[in-house]
């Protein structure tokens, strides 16, 4: 009887903790709805950024706080401040620039996703372009929100000889 009473117990424990664990997962899991929602901020981004040219309010709204940016021909960019500073250094004094976006592939797992895609960059004053591809990686931070935690293109412009 009491061998009965402990296998039964040690059922329902496993039961609980499985449906515990399955619970946990639904929650977490990585769905259509989070493409969705990281497509729209990529859009809504851009969009704003085309409209006002303001680096901080993109970068504010797209990146994480310690998020980390790996452009063509410079270091590693850490953090929102940097990010900021380099966009306006390197951008800002080209006059207005337009950005697109193709996205090609957004997957994810948990709280992480990637993001795949091509961009098309225009300076509006001297007509220069340039296009290329990206990957963002994308993470849900403690408020339920996505940002970019790391970043990285470069161009498809074939270099100039030397």
């Amino acid at each position: 009887m009491k061998k009965s009473i402990v296998i039964k117990s040690i059922a329902i424990i496993g039961l609980i903790l499985g449906l515990n664990s399955c619970e946990r997962k639904k929650q977490n899991a990585f769905d259509d709805s989070d493409k969705e929602v990281i497509a729209q901020l990529t859009m809504e981004a851009f969009k704003s950024f085309n409209e006002t040219n303001d680096y901080k309010v993109f970068v504010d709204n797209f990146y994480s706080e310690n998020a980390t940016v790996l452009m063509t021909n410079t270091e590693p960019i850490q953090g929102r401040d940097a990010i900021t500073k380099t966009y306006t250094t390197t951008f800002g004094s080209l006059g207005k620039i337009k950005y697109d976006l193709t996205i090609d592939e957004i997957n994810g797992t948990g709280d992480l996703a990637y993001m795949q895609g091509k961009y098309y960059f225009e300076i509006l004053s001297n007509g220069v372009k340039d296009n290329g591809k990206f990957i963002a990686i994308w993470k849900k931070q403690a408020d339920g929100k996505w940002k970019v935690i790391r970043d990285i293109s470069n161009t498809s412009v074939p270099a100039q000889p030397i």
